[in-house]
C-alpha cells in the first residue's frame, strides 16, 4: 500500500512488544485541533514529531529506531492503510 505519509492509517510494533494502529497528521491538522480546545488523541501522530520522523516513508516490513532524551525504541511497520 505504498509508502507512510500524512493520512496514513499505520499499524505499527514498539519494541517488539506493543502493536498499536496510529494516523500521521500534519503540524497544521495538529494545530487546528489544539486550537479547538480539544485534546489530541493518543492514536494520531505528528509528522514532524519523532515518531513521525522515524516511520516517514517507510513500508510495510521496515523498522527504524525512535531516539528520546532518555531512550530509544524499535518502531516496526506491520500495515499500511491511507485514509484521510
Amino acid at each position: 500500500m505504498g509508502n507512510v505519509k500524512i493520512g496514513s492509517i499505520v499499524k505499527i510494533r514498539i519494541d517488539n512488544k506493543i502493536e498499536q494502529t496510529i494516523t500521521i497528521i500534519s503540524k497544521a491538522q495538529y494545530q487546528i485541533i489544539r486550537q479547538g480546545n480539544k485534546k489530541v488523541s493518543v492514536n494520531l501522530v505528528v509528522r514532524s514529531s519523532p515518531m513521525g520522523k522515524v516511520i516517514a516513508g517507510k513500508s510495510i516490513g521496515q523498522s527504524g529506531t525512535m531516539k528520546l532524551p532518555n531512550s530509544k525504541h524499535k518502531i516496526e511497520i506491520l500495515g499500511i492503510e491511507s485514509s484521510i
